[in-house]
């Protein structure tokens, strides 16, 4: 089978500044992401055990995937189980279990070729029926993921022969591929019906988990994918201060979400070099547009005029973002809409909107923690501030870090929140902003948006579907329940002595969750 789809992205990584903050220096900004300096790109080599402290792990961490939420899981998935295909680091899509893929019948039906002799680490070979098992495990069932929503394109999955899967949707989509690119559709073996969540076929093996603690990864020597290092320990930090001491002591090799405000003095250690990669990850303040008072539109036009966001950015990001107008698709994708006019900071409008919504003040609990983002609780309180001035009264709930993502995001009615990347605008608007979402935050549904997501998948005119994804953008920005004040850079630290990838992936964080299998030590 010939793979004959021309997958790549245009301007589908980065396409602005990237710098390095410390010691090395001259990092530069790539179609696909962060091209790391000589001085940071030491040559790879294999061996030696990385000590990874990572940001966004907690005890409610499972290794079902439908249940994964954050990044932690994500690098478990990546390195251990592996998918039918990859998204590189310059935006295209590349077969991984998968030998090759293509498309028939107007972008319907796909049909993937698995590569031969691939195996799981427990031996068993990787066959159609666990490639169908592992999508139906999410497709018919619900994901805090949102990617049950992705997924429900498909009628129909089958094997045809003993090496290939065939995909049938219920519309042609351009860009069905990247859904099973997926942290969350790494490949498992399935027993009995069963799935065996601690197996895969990826470069590494998982040989320990605790929820919320640490997992342990070991090389994967009959991988078909070979990593560089022997071993991983990925050790669960949530709090950025912790992180950092952690890595400035040596008690870790590398760190994710390096926290904005203090990068400047990391860069002063002299073996700790920092990075930055700008992408399509956004903060924002959340609210159930169902819910009273936030399902009157005026309270939510007063909610985005009340934010300060070139502030935000200042304070918050220290520089290392860009500020946000609602709208989730940033000027990292390929369809991003520029010409949506900005939303400037203007307490007289907020007040505004609340007169017409009868209101002469608005009251509300917002629900916040750092384990939402590095400096969630501080940004929060910077728009309490600022509100304010516009008769919008927030009282700021902070609470505890662990357990956030499962017992306050959309568990209350306003909160903050993040999303990562992810390669498409489809797979990003179907998982956090359609209705037959499970991770639609705002709560809201309009049926103009579900019909022009639809209508984007299946249209192979550049100009018309730009105009389409253009729309959606549009209508979230005006209408929606969700203040996307600022968009954030992916910022990480490492010893010297780690070597990332010669591009570093902005898509989604840490290299794509992909630095596992992509970078090494010198």
């Amino acid at each position: 089978m010939k793979n004959e789809y021309d997958t790549t992205i245009p301007n589908s990584g980065l396409t602005r500044r990237s710098v390095l903050i410390g010691a090395a220096a001259g990092f530069a900004a790539t179609a696909g992401g962060l091209l790391m300096p000589l001085s940071a790109r030491a040559a790879p080599r294999k061996g030696g055990k990385l000590r990874f402290g990572v940001g966004g792990g907690s005890t409610s961490d499972t290794l079902d995937p439908r249940n994964w939420t954050d990044i932690f899981m994500y690098l478990i998935g990546c390195s251990v189980r592996g998918n039918l295909v990859e998204v590189l680091a310059d935006g295209s899509i590349a077969p991984e279990i998968a030998e090759s893929f293509e498309p028939s019948n107007g972008h319907a039906t796909w049909a993937f070729l698995l590569r031969k002799g691939i195996q799981f680490s427990n031996g068993k070979p990787v066959t159609p029926e666990d490639v169908i098992a592992t999508v139906n495990l999410t497709r018919k069932s619900h994901s805090a993921s949102g990617m049950t929503a992705l997924l429900a394109q498909i009628t129909d999955i089958k094997a045809d022969g003993p090496e290939t899967v065939v995909f049938t949707l219920e519309a042609g989509n351009i860009d069905f591929p990247f859904a099973l690119a997926d942290y969350t559709m790494g490949i498992m073996p399935f027993e009995d019906g069963k799935p065996v969540f601690d197996v895969g076929a990826g470069p590494y093996l998982l040989r320990n988990f605790q929820a919320g603690i640490s997992a342990t990864l070991e090389r994967n020597p009959d991988s078909y994918k070979e990593g560089n290092f022997d071993s991983i320990e990925l050790i669960s930090i949530a709090d950025p201060v912790a992180r950092q001491s952690a890595l400035v002591s040596g008690e870790v090799d590398l760190i994710n979400r390096v926290d904005p405000k203090t990068a400047q003095l990391l860069k002063r250690s002299p073996n700790i070099f920092v990075g930055n990669t700008p992408g399509r990850r956004y903060y924002a303040f959340t609210a159930n547009g169902s819910l009273d008072p936030f399902v009157n539109v005026h309270v939510r036009q007063a909610l985005k005029y009340g934010v300060q966001r070139e502030e935000l950015v200042k304070k918050i990001l220290y520089g290392f973002g860009s500020v946000g107008n609602d709208q989730p698709i940033s000027q990292d994708y390929r369809f991003h809409n520029p010409s949506i006019a900005a939303r400037s900071y203007d307490p007289d409008k907020a007040r505004f909107h609340l007169k017409e919504a009868g209101m002469d003040s608005l009251n509300v609990k917002l629900s916040t923690a750092d384990a939402a983002y590095t400096g969630a609780v501080d940004a929060s309180v910077l728009y309490a501030e600022q509100a304010v001035k516009g008769g919008i009264n927030i009282a700021v709930d902070r609470t505890p870090n662990d357990g956030y993502w499962s017992n306050v995001w959309m568990k209350t009615p306003f909160f903050s929140s993040y999303w990562g990347g992810r390669p498409t605008e489809d797979a990003i608007l179907t998982m956090a902003w359609s209705q037959a979402s499970d991770s639609n935050e705002s709560g809201m549904s309009d049926s103009r948006v579900e019909d022009l997501i639809k209508a984007a998948r299946r249209e192979a005119d550049e100009a018309k579907r730009r105009q389409i994804y253009g729309d959606i953008q549009q209508l979230v920005s005006d209408e929606y329940s969700v203040v996307i004040p600022m968009f954030a850079d992916f910022v990480f630290a490492a010893n010297k002595s780690v070597v990332p990838s010669t591009v570093v992936s902005g898509i989604a964080e840490m290299d794509g969750a992909r630095c596992l299998e992509r970078w090494s030590f010198a």
